[in-house]
């Protein structure tokens, strides 16, 4: 979201201050303070307080709405006095949901019990006007504006991005919901992979006429336990015969096929979401150059769409930002204009 503010934190003096101190005249201009830094600042909107009326494309959109929670001395200091403090605060600070940004979650861990009202920053295409709307004032609309930017598209921000278009709306798509199932295969080959891995330890009994083969299991390396009945083992009792260990040939055979299946369907998200094996930096050394420059073309062919919608995405913005900075900025003169 372009927004556009005025910012100067300096200010110079070009003429003394008139006073009785200063020895000059009392009828003197008074100071003139000039603007020494103007910018235009751009504000990110979290995916959830960002609304839009239906529509196939963004031309045909007709209005786009923010959604911003304010306490009672925001209301006050944006509205006035009169209609900040008759909007009712029915929002709490955790229902808010104040974003993802970590200086918004500080906000309002700080604020928890707070009591806030919801705003809608209403951009309506049709007649070119701003409109703030809160749900429970009684008028219709808390403050209404004509179109503050005068920017050529009217609206302060451009399309949303989105990877994945579809025609017969504008509601994006994520990319997880392309390889949804094969994420959900992974986390359960992932989880029962756990437990066999839980339950593969060495486990067993042991003939109790023979005393100390426990000790034998607990000893370090290097160590000879003494056998305290000889003549058991004399008579053809040897360790192997004695001891009884739980079988975990299957449960490795198992667990190896898991982990092979895991890297299949590894594999297969990769193709999905166009991350091929060469972008990874994986490569077989039997295939040849020519083979590996085929593999690495492709995958670069499959990224490059995605890629040319975020540079389109950033070059709008920045137009955006031109435009409000000829048209608002005192210091910045447009190419446009004649002397």
């Amino acid at each position: 979201d372009a927004t556009f503010a005025k910012e100067g934190p300096g200010t110079e003096t070009t003429e003394d201050e008139a006073s009785g101190e200063t020895g000059k005249d009392e009828k003197a201009e008074p100071s003139v303070e000039e603007v020494t830094y103007e910018t235009v600042c751009c504000e990110q909107v979290p995916w959830d307080r960002f609304r839009m009326g239906y529509a196939k494309t963004w031309a045909q959109v007709p209005w786009i709405c923010f959604d911003h929670f304010m306490d009672r001395q925001e209301l006050v200091d944006n509205f006035g006095e009169g209609v900040g403090n008759a909007i009712p605060l029915d929002v709490c600070g955790a229902e808010s949901g104040a974003g993802n940004d970590d200086e918004g979650t500080k906000k309002l861990q700080d604020a928890q019990g707070a009591n806030l009202a919801q705003i809608s920053e209403i951009w309506d295409k049709a007649t070119k006007k701003v409109l703030f709307l809160a749900p429970g004032y009684k008028k219709q609309f808390v403050r209404e504006l004509d179109d503050p930017l005068k920017l050529s598209g009217f609206f302060p921000c451009r399309q949303p991005l989105s990877l994945f278009n579809k025609v017969s709306s504008m509601v994006p798509v994520p990319l997880y919901s392309l390889y949804e199932a094969q994420a959900k295969e992974l986390n359960n080959i992932t989880v029962r992979l756990k437990f066999l891995i839980k339950a593969l330890k060495v486990r067993g009994f042991y003939d109790s006429t023979i005393e100390g083969i426990d000790k034998v299991l607990q000893a370090e390396d290097n160590v000879l336990v003494p056998v305290e009945n000889v003549a058991a083992m004399q008579q053809g009792q040897t360790l192997e015969k004695s001891i009884y260990l739980m079988p975990v040939e299957k449960l490795i055979t198992v667990i190896q096929q898991l982990y092979m299946n895991r890297e299949q369907c590894k594999q297969v998200i990769y193709e999905i979401n166009g991350i091929s094996d060469i972008l990874r930096g994986a490569s077989r050394a039997s295939e040849t150059l020519g083979a590996q420059e085929i593999k690495q073309a492709w995958g670069t062919l499959r990224l490059k769409r995605m890629q040319k919608v975020v540079m389109k995405y950033a070059r709008d913005c920045i137009r955006i930002m031109a435009e409000i900075a000829l048209s608002k900025l005192s210091c910045v003169t447009s190419p446009f204009k004649t002397a």
